[in-house]
């Protein structure tokens, strides 16, 4: 698919506004056990997990793509990382009762 100047970047829908190229994913509400499980076997720990983010981040900055995608981009794997810590850090305090 490719995007020429005169094509809307976004799709405004009953579902509200994607970037266009959302449309690349079949189904993005899609879950399949099988793959959850080729991730987990993958990222052993948050420190694995951790340093795929920051080698995504470094490919996000060298891809050659318009700057507005790439902060984005880049804004969104920031996010999931403070969940991800979020999630780390509560798992921790939990005091039994």
């Amino acid at each position: 698919m490719s995007v020429t100047d005169d094509t809307p970047r976004t799709i405004d829908n009953e579902f509200g506004k994607f970037p266009r190229y959302m449309t690349l994913v079949p189904d993005v509400f899609a879950f399949s056990f099988e793959e959850a499980m080729q991730v987990i076997r993958r990222f052993k720990n948050n420190a694995d997990l951790t340093q795929a983010f920051m080698t995504l981040l470094q490919t996000i900055a060298q891809a050659d793509m318009p700057q507005e995608q790439k902060d984005e981009l880049m804004q969104l794997i920031a996010e999931e990382q403070e969940v991800i810590s979020y999630a780390v850090i509560s798992r921790t305090c939990v005091v039994p009762i």
